[in-house]
């Protein structure tokens, strides 16, 4: 007897923010709607016939406009055999990377996000959102209190977090050995996978920052990492670790007109 373990992926979109390379909410719905059109063929002709009938909709600054022409229209004209086929997913990530302006007229942040918490899709249940971001104060607003949004704060503390942060110190570090060859054998004396996870606190970024850090100059930087007290909570180890950072690459006397460059940067920020 054989089982057919084949399936069809409900995901319809994944779009992730990106606070250098992908920020302005403007073109938001432009790339849901392509997402939307390359996931199924029905929507994808769908779109292109309201493109048809005003090709200026694109340019239109009002989000809700876009959307209700080039999103809505389409899955309306399709919702029974979309929904039979399941639910369809589609993940908004980095919410909190979208810049915003303080101009209310063009605010284009505003705009998205009350657009996307005001149940877009509650005539097609079919349709699931998934929103993550960081809990940056305009955002905590739009979606409390909200029936319709189930909230899930992820909890850094979990042990399969911590073991997350783990597998990726060893894979990360192993690439830093193809370099050094004695560099893993280094880390096995320090056990340094678990000294660094211990530091982490829960952070995935600390572990990335830390590992770019560590590559340029192992044995110095890791030992300048594990030479760090264990922080209390995850903010504490972001600051020991931007402190520890910049104090190894200009920490001495002589580093002077680093040290100036670096006041000069942080100034500008």
């Amino acid at each position: 007897m054989f089982v057919d373990m084949s399936f069809e992926s409900r995901l319809a979109a994944f779009i992730r923010f990106d606070r250098n390379d992908y920020n302005d909410a403007r073109v938001f719905i432009r790339t849901l709607t392509y997402k939307l059109a390359r996931f199924d063929h029905r929507l994808g002709k769908a779109i292109v016939d309201e493109l048809t009938k005003n090709e200026q909709i694109v340019d239109v600054t009002e989000l809700s406009t876009q959307f209700n022409r080039l999103i809505l229209e389409p899955i309306r004209k399709h919702q029974q055999d979309l929904r039979n086929g399941g639910s369809i997913i589609i993940i908004v990530d980095g919410l909190d990377e979208c810049t915003r302006s303080d101009r209310a007229e063009t605010n284009s942040r505003d705009q998205l996000l009350r657009l996307l918490v005001d149940n877009p899709f509650r005539l097609f249940p079919f349709v699931r959102l998934v929103l993550a971001s960081r809990p940056e104060e305009d955002i905590k607003q739009m979606l409390a209190a909200q029936k319709h949004i189930v909230a899930f704060p992820l909890d850094i503390t979990t042990d399969e977090t911590k073991d997350d942060i783990k597998h990726f110190l060893e894979h990360k570090l192993s690439e830093v050995h193809e370099k050094h060859p004695e560099f893993l054998e280094l880390c096995r004396q320090k056990n340094a996978v678990n000294e660094l996870s211990m530091r982490a606190s829960g952070l995935f970024i600390w572990a990335s920052t830390v590992v770019a850090f560590v590559a340029y100059d192992p044995e110095e930087r890791l030992q300048r990492i594990l030479d760090t007290d264990v922080p209390k909570n995850a903010l504490e180890a972001l600051d020991t670790l931007y402190r520890t950072a910049p104090d190894s690459v200009a920490g001495k006397a002589e580093d002077e007109d680093i040290q100036a460059d670096i006041r000069r940067v942080l100034g500008g920020i």
